[in-house]
């Protein structure tokens, strides 16, 4: 019998608390109790969807109240663990586990996708949640040389991959490449002012298919440092994803 032995500590400081509060841990507890009442079937899932709502304002509002008490009444101050609260909730209240199908509009979200993402809600974990409800972004090109991306890092014991942010288009330019990835698939983002030569650095001679046809396109290793370190760092994240059973294929897009 293996025992492991967890010593945490306690505090009823509410700045204290807000200051060490875990986003995943806070949005994993809110998806997987909503997932569990939905399957249940004694509360409604318009009720299940308004006792997220509920419960997320009345989170920041309490910091709002207790904590950031100095601040202007007309000012939206939010504690910065907890600062994309609202963002996640609102993304797993899109999704197809308490998506909410609007009266005689068209049906999106049915009945076996729906019990699907229920039970994958239950089984996942906080990590796992929190990149299928926000994607990760991951700058793929420009990469400085002197970086160590896409090299095996003997510290680390594995690849060295760019820090991901939050996907936003005030993180992408418009001559860069990145990837952007949920777990479920890797799109490799294409900016549309990417250069001619850092088109086919990384896709050869299908470059010209860019433009026009891009989902079209296999990203292939091509015989150049700048692709194979991309390539390198596209399979450390597929390592990644891996080790919660999840395959994710590659692929392309422009714009």
């Amino acid at each position: 019998i293996r025992v492991h032995n967890l010593s945490l500590k306690v505090s009823d400081h509410l700045p204290t608390l807000f200051r060490h509060a875990s986003i995943g841990a806070t949005c994993s507890f809110f998806a997987k109790r909503a997932a569990h009442e939905t399957l249940k079937g004694e509360i409604t899932l318009r009720k299940v969807r308004e006792r997220i709502v509920t419960d997320s304002v009345e989170v920041l509002y309490k910091y709002r109240s207790n904590v950031a008490t100095k601040s202007s009444s007309g000012q939206l101050i939010l504690p910065e663990s907890l600062k994309l609260l609202a963002v996640y909730m609102n993304a797993f209240m899109k999704g197809n586990a308490i998506g909410l199908n609007r009266k005689g509009g068209l049906v999106r979200f049915r009945a076996d996708p729906r019990a699907e993402a229920l039970h994958r809600t239950l089984s996942m974990p906080a990590s796992l949640l929190l990149g299928e409800l926000y994607p990760r972004l991951v700058v793929l090109h420009p990469l400085k040389s002197d970086s160590g991306y896409g090299e095996f890092d003997e510290d680390i014991g594995h690849v060295k991959i760019p820090t991901s942010t939050w996907a936003s288009s005030e993180k992408v330019d418009l001559d860069g490449v990145y990837a952007v990835h949920d777990g479920n698939q890797i799109l490799v983002h294409f900016g549309e002012a990417i250069s001619r030569e850092t088109a086919q650095a990384y896709l050869g001679q299908d470059a010209e298919k860019l433009m026009s046809d891009p989902k079209s396109l296999i990203l292939r290793p091509q015989n150049n440092d700048m692709s194979r370190r991309v390539h390198a760092i596209l399979q450390e994240i597929q390592r990644m994803w891996n080790v919660y059973g999840r395959t994710t294929p590659i692929s392309i897009a422009n714009g």
